[in-house]
């Protein structure tokens, strides 16, 4: 039984990619100057992260990117 579930499931995603769907969690669109501005304000990296509306990991790896 839940070898015929896996194969429908794959199909389905196979179909879903073979018609152009995006699949997975959205990428998050974090500008890095605005960051690297509220962090010159002062700003915590939780307090910036609250305050774009992203996580603190979120806001950590684009500090972390050269």
């Amino acid at each position: 039984m839940s070898t015929m579930i896996r194969e429908r499931v794959n199909a389905g995603i196979r179909n879903a990619r073979a018609n152009g769907k995006k699949l997975g969690r959205p990428k998050s669109t974090v500008d890095r100057e605005q960051i690297l501005e509220l962090k010159a304000q002062g700003r915590s990296l939780r307090q910036i992260a609250a305050n774009l509306g992203v996580g603190y990991g979120t806001v950590h790896a684009r500090l972390l990117k050269a």
